[in-house]
């Protein structure tokens, strides 16, 4: 699984840096926190989406190691942009020194995905099967891509390299993943659970 996980995580690093440094304006300075921040969140989604993939398929021990994973590199992606929460790295987030609602609603979503992502991964407290968690998270996920990125998503012009942005890859990764947890909440057994 490790090394899945790596090769997983060196395509989303590169996709970042090809589009980022490459095509675009970003400085290699900004590698260690700011491009790997991008790189992971991409990898937590695509987990997200193996980890529903896996759960239509009824496959327990894969949904488990993909969904545990999802909720790690999100883990991580929240500490790093925590890091560089600033008007600076995000300036549509900022209005002077205070965050605009684009921003404040960014930071309410991924919050809330964040928590229904450890509710899905550690839900004992009430009676609701976790993978409903896991459904409530992709929404919150999107509302948190939607409103960080979708001004750009249709100005293919400004894309860097014409290389689609990682909010808008990230956007499409999670509607799959809603897709695959709705065809497994349709199928003929319904009883497996999301990992814990």
């Amino acid at each position: 699984m490790l090394i899945k996980l790596a090769i997983l995580l060196l395509v989303t690093v590169t996709y970042t840096l090809v589009r980022y440094v490459t095509f675009g304006t970003v400085s290699v300075v900004q590698i260690p926190v700011y491009l790997l921040n991008k790189s992971i969140a991409l990898a937590a989604v695509c987990c997200l989406l193996l980890a529903a993939f896996y759960l239509s398929k009824q496959m327990l021990k894969q949904t488990k190691q993909w969904g545990i994973a999802s909720f790690h590199f999100a883990a991580v992606h929240v500490l790093l942009s925590n890091l560089i929460l600033s008007s600076d790295y995000f300036p549509k987030l900022f209005d002077s020194n205070r965050m605009n609602l684009m921003g404040e609603l960014s930071l309410l979503f991924g919050v809330l995905a964040g928590y229904a992502l450890w509710h899905a991964r550690y839900q004992q407290f009430i009676q609701i099967k976790p993978k409903v968690f896991q459904i409530i998270a992709s929404v919150f996920i999107l509302g948190h891509l939607i409103t960080l990125g979708y001004t750009n998503w249709l100005n293919v012009g400004l894309w860097y390299g014409r290389l689609p942005p990682i909010s808008l890859l990230s956007f499409i990764i999670v509607i799959i993943s809603i897709l695959f947890s709705i065809k497994h909440k349709f199928s003929k057994a319904n009883s497996v659970p999301f990992p814990r």
